[in-house]
């Protein structure tokens, strides 16, 4: 990365082809898994963020707001639609700024997909806006963690987890 000074979209367009050529993705029969994922550099000097996103966003809050990433619909690796058979893809690169107040919340979709609540639906991404802006008010840092799988426990019952979940989520 460093030696041919590779950004994120660079990232996820050479991880992309090589998990092609290994898995032998050029085949139909060649086994046809993606991957989902997120990728930040964060240059504190300039105060910015570059961010490229295989189908996994991220947000940004400050004090009062939080912002939204999108990432590219197509996954790493795979096939996932036509659309997506091409083995060479192009990833967004995008140049965010922030501030030292400012966290990130990189995540997986485990958290938003999971099935629960009331009317047996997936949590959302309202719901999970809601619980990482009340992570970030947590007056309490040991607490952090245990107010959003506090929320993912409450909102799934029973329910076993329908995925994995990973949620990052760091101070600028």
């Amino acid at each position: 990365v460093q030696k041919n000074n590779l950004n994120t979209s660079n990232i996820l367009a050479d991880l992309n082809l090589e998990i092609i050529r290994v898995l032998r993705q050029e085949s139909e029969d060649g086994m046809q898994d993606g991957m989902d994922l997120s990728i930040c550099i964060i240059d504190k000097k300039k105060g910015e963020i570059h961010f490229s996103g295989a189908r996994n966003g991220i947000y940004v809050i400050d004090s009062k707001t939080a912002k939204h990433y999108d990432a590219d619909l197509l996954p790493v690796g795979g096939f996932s639609s036509k659309k997506s058979k091409e083995t060479e893809r192009n990833y967004t690169h995008q140049k965010i700024k922030v501030t030292k107040d400012n966290w990130v919340f990189m995540y997986t979709d485990g958290y938003v997909d999971q099935l629960g609540g009331e009317q047996m639906r997936s949590l959302g991404m309202k719901h999970f806006l809601e619980a990482i802006q009340e992570t970030v008010h947590s007056k309490s840092e040991k607490n952090r963690g245990e107010v959003l799988k506090k929320k993912y426990d409450n909102w799934r019952k029973t329910i076993p987890p329908i995925d994995d979940v990973l949620i990052i989520g760091f101070k600028i």
